[in-house]
């Protein structure tokens, strides 16, 4: 899977946001760290 953004607004509601995907770039983060599984999966699931 290739790294994607997706941005998206809901103008009558005032929300906006961006969806961001990430593939071999998180693979490359993540390779070597030997985070455990519980680590490794809050990481992946962070929100700004």
């Amino acid at each position: 899977m290739a790294d994607a953004i997706s941005r998206f607004l809901f103008e009558r509601l005032d929300i906006r946001g961006v969806v961001v995907q990430l593939g071999s770039s998180w693979r490359d983060m993540l390779a070597g760290r030997g985070y455990p599984d519980a680590v490794r999966d809050l990481l992946g699931q962070q929100r700004l």
